[in-house]
């Protein structure tokens, strides 16, 4: 799979006006094309969980790290004394 993974990808790439891709939702595949969609570039979006496999490239976002951010966020809002308004 991982083989067809990288056709899709590579036909996809060379799309004339390709705004993003969407998609990879398998690490193990992911990091077999991750460099490539890096290099060109392109917004990708994915499910990649494992993030040492697309940290690297700031043109891949993945729902994993949106995650992680969100949590972070949380917490420092819960160390911070919450006020209230109005």
């Amino acid at each position: 799979q991982a083989e067809t993974t990288v056709k899709n990808v590579e036909a996809a790439l060379k799309t004339p006006g390709l705004l993003a891709m969407i998609g990879v939702w398998s690490s193990t595949r992911g990091a077999q094309v991750v460099e490539r969609i890096g290099a060109d570039g392109a917004p990708f979006i994915s499910e990649i969980s494992l993030e040492s496999v697309y940290a690297p490239y700031p043109n891949i976002y993945s729902l994993a790290r949106a995650a992680a951010d969100d949590v972070a966020a949380f917490e420092r809002f819960l160390t911070e004394r919450p006020r209230r308004v109005g």
